[in-house]
This record gives structure tokens, C-alpha cells and sequence, in this order.
């Protein structure tokens, strides 16, 4: 398994971590911005695959494994 590194918590405690302007400086929303532009849906599960991004949810069911459960052929968005 990969080393641990705080993600969702990361920038609790810097000064105006609430805002949107101070999220942004920090990088946030680049990597929407790049899915919006130049990544296609099996792009995106390939790289939460990768990730080996986990649920919350107390059991650690990998993320990228459940993306395999979604349809291919649904005619409207999926979230995820």
C-alpha cells in the first residue's frame, strides 16, 4: 500500500483555508479543470484505479474497483 499522505486535511490550521481564494492559491480545482479539458471517463477511472483511493465509510473498499461497477452504456451522467 502507498505511504499515507493527509489530503482532505492538509490545509486545516493555514490562514483563510475556508476560502475559495486561498484554495485556489493552494491548487485546488486543478485537477477539475484538467478532467473538464482533456480527460476522457476511462481516463479518469484509470487514474482513480491507480490512486488506490479508498472510501470513508469504514470498510476501505477501493475506490477505483467500484468504478468498474458503473454502466457503459448509461445514456446520461454517472457520479461517482
Amino acid at each position: 500500500m502507498a505511504d499515507f499522505q493527509p489530503v482532505l486535511l492538509a490545509n486545516v490550521g493555514r490562514e483563510a483555508s475556508h476560502t475559495l481564494r486561498e484554495y485556489e492559491k493552494t491548487g485546488g480545482y486543478q485537477t477539475w479543470k484538467k478532467v473538464l479539458k482533456s480527460m476522457s471517463p476511462d481516463d479518469v477511472k484509470n487514474v482513480v484505479k491507480a490512486s488506490s483511493l479508498r472510501g470513508r465509510g469504514g470498510a476501505g473498499f477501493p475506490t477505483g474497483l467500484k468504478c468498474t461497477f458503473l454502466p457503459k452504456d448509461h445514456p446520461g451522467p454517472i457520479y461517482f
